[in-house]
């Protein structure tokens, strides 16, 4: 029986392609596609998109670009998720205005941007401390997700701008990852008791504290020596388990040499209601 060569078509070329973006080879990615190229095989958006990913996870940005801007050659036309893809690559390694670039470059290709590009392009403007361009581009979309929120979140709160932070969290459907972030710009900020109030939220809303969120809440305590206000938290919310037992008898021990009676339990003044603050973000 006369042996029958078996030639490679576009179904094998992206299954490669997909292959070696799982493990992160993005040169023999690049070189597949260009394969296909030389073999005159119909090259579509999947291949284009997988070639990209592949050096969106090799944090090869650069390269994910160059063939982005190269689509044409394969008679291809950038669609959503070759878009997405792209500004997935240079949002990993925070180039915001290669991504800001991208999501007008979308919309004059009379795309309308999803969320998963409005939520990379946040990141990256997030990433890279560019806080209002990050509030730009939520204030562009139509629906925004909890990842939406998270991801300006994360931008203010590098800056410290807890007020904003506060209106953004307002908006959301909150989740552990919204209030951390909202809690480190006030920490950064020296807003204590906006802190204890939005620990009180998350009590109120029985959203758990991560082990992250409260450590950092009690170095920023007694880095300026508030241990009645860390011994509240450790009696109020009971979260032992998420600090070290060095950190517990710590608080505990400095608290005591100081008179509890200064401490007001949540509820009192020292919690005001968190959404009656006037709120930059207003009408935002």
């Amino acid at each position: 029986m006369p042996e029958m060569a078996l030639s490679p078509n576009e179904t094998s070329f992206n299954m490669a392609i997909h292959a070696c973006a799982t493990s992160r080879q993005w040169q023999l990615a690049v070189a597949l596609l260009e394969s296909m190229r030389f073999d005159r095989l119909d090259c579509c958006a999947i291949s284009v998109a997988a070639a990209m990913s592949a050096c969106e996870r090799a944090f090869r940005w650069q390269a994910a670009l160059s063939i982005f801007g190269q689509i044409g050659s394969w008679n291809v036309a950038a669609d959503l998720i070759v878009f997405a893809t792209a500004i997935a690559a240079v949002e990993k390694c925070s180039r915001w205005l290669a991504a800001l670039d991208l999501i007008k470059a979308a919309a004059q290709a009379a795309l309308q941007p999803d969320v998963i590009c409005f939520n990379a392009a946040i990141s990256a403007c997030g990433k890279s401390g560019e806080w209002q361009a990050a509030l730009a581009l939520l204030a562009r979309m139509e629906s925004p997700d909890q990842i939406s929120y998270n991801a300006a979140l994360a931008a203010v709160s590098k800056g410290g701008l807890w007020p904003l932070a506060i209106g953004i969290l307002q908006r959301s459907k909150t989740d552990v990852v919204a209030f951390s972030a909202a809690i480190t710009s006030c920490v950064r900020e020296g807003e204590w008791q906006q802190v204890l109030c939005l620990l009180n939220e998350m009590q109120i809303a029985k959203i758990a504290l991560n082990t992250r969120t409260v450590n950092e809440v009690m170095a920023s305590f007694a880095k300026v020596a508030k241990w009645q206000w860390a011994s509240l938290i450790l009696e109020i919310l009971q979260v032992p388990n998420l600090i070290s037992q060095k950190m517990a008898s710590t608080v505990h021990e400095r608290a005591g040499q100081r008179s509890p009676e200064s401490v007001r339990p949540f509820g009192g003044d020292l919690c005001p209601d968190v959404c009656s603050n006037t709120c930059p973000l207003q009408g935002f």
